[in-house]
């Protein structure tokens, strides 16, 4: 009973194996460029039984059928073709671009063939130079297509720092409140002149004071010499004219006690000759004819 099955079956295989092999050939369409879901619709419209063969890595998109056997053309009698379909291009690494200046890391992100924001994100970091990379996202060694976008944030330095106020400090005292702010300090090349600040202590500072300036930069210290004070010159027997240019040389003010008539000349001033004045004062004269100096004197300034 077993030999008969068996040689039914052999006979019945060899019967089929027969028949396809007697098949109407058919000629194969092309099949390479298209989607493998319409490259199935279009075996299925031509009578062919598709099979996939293989999925390697390549430039073209996932799914995109890149080969074919029998090529298109050909002709085959058991109406079969077997395709290679592409995975799409081999993921590429995300490079380890952390800590290193973005002009190195940008280079890396090229060679990998990746996307980057241009200019990347900046924020202050304490501990990061200027430039460095802070983070990239994807992380570094992530898998990721080729072309694919990264987002790459750097380091802008440490965050401004607020001017101390130092003013009317002594310059040693203003030296040491910038410094323990992170500021180099350097003093003006020459002190100036104020009137409300004593000499040797600080005018002021270049940033000012309450302004924000860079983590390390150069605070530039003023320094008083003291209230501009001038001589205040003699005006006796000068016209108007000729007292209002005296006092001009020395950036002093007129000022009149009474009245001006025209020929009068000065016969008093206040302050008196060879007194030291602010820059900017006020001398009061007062003026009268010659012959009237006696009585100008007694009268307008009080003289005994």
């Amino acid at each position: 009973v077993v030999a008969i099955v068996l040689v039914v079956t052999v006979a019945l295989a060899s019967a089929a194996l027969a028949q396809m092999r007697s098949g109407k050939p058919i000629e194969i369409p092309g099949f390479v460029g298209l989607q493998e879901s319409a490259a199935r619709a279009l075996a299925g419209r031509s009578g062919i039984d598709i099979g996939v063969g293989a999925r390697p890595n390549a430039p073209d998109p996932p799914g995109t059928v890149i080969g074919q056997s029998p090529n298109a053309g050909a002709f085959t009698g058991d109406h079969h073709v077997t395709l290679t379909v592409s995975s799409g291009p081999a993921k590429v690494v995300v490079p380890k671009i952390v800590g290193m200046q973005w002009s190195a890391a940008r280079g890396a992100l090229d060679a990998a063939g990746l996307l980057y924001n241009e200019p990347p994100k900046q924020t202050y970091s304490d501990t990061a130079p200027a430039g460095a990379v802070l983070t990239i996202d994807p992380g570094m060694s992530a898998l990721v297509a080729p072309d694919s976008s990264v987002t790459v944030t750097i380091s802008a330095g440490r965050a401004p720092v607020n001017v101390p106020d130092v003013s009317k400090k002594s310059f040693a005292d203003a030296q040491a409140a910038l410094t323990a702010a992170h500021f180099q300090v350097k003093r003006a090349p020459a002190d100036e002149f104020s009137s409300t600040v004593p000499k040797g202590a600080v005018t002021r500072t270049d940033p000012p004071s309450g302004q924000a300036a860079p983590y390390g930069s150069t605070i530039t210290v003023y320094v008083s010499k003291g209230p501009d004070l001038v001589t205040v010159p003699d005006l006796t027997n000068l016209k108007f004219d000729e007292a209002s240019t005296a006092l001009d040389q020395y950036g002093l003010l007129l000022a009149v006690n009474g009245s001006y008539r025209n020929g009068q000349r000065v016969v008093a001033q206040d302050p008196a000759p060879q007194s030291r004045i602010p820059r900017g004062a006020t001398v009061t004269v007062a003026f009268a004819r010659p012959n009237f100096l006696q009585q100008v004197v007694n009268g307008v300034f009080g003289g005994g």
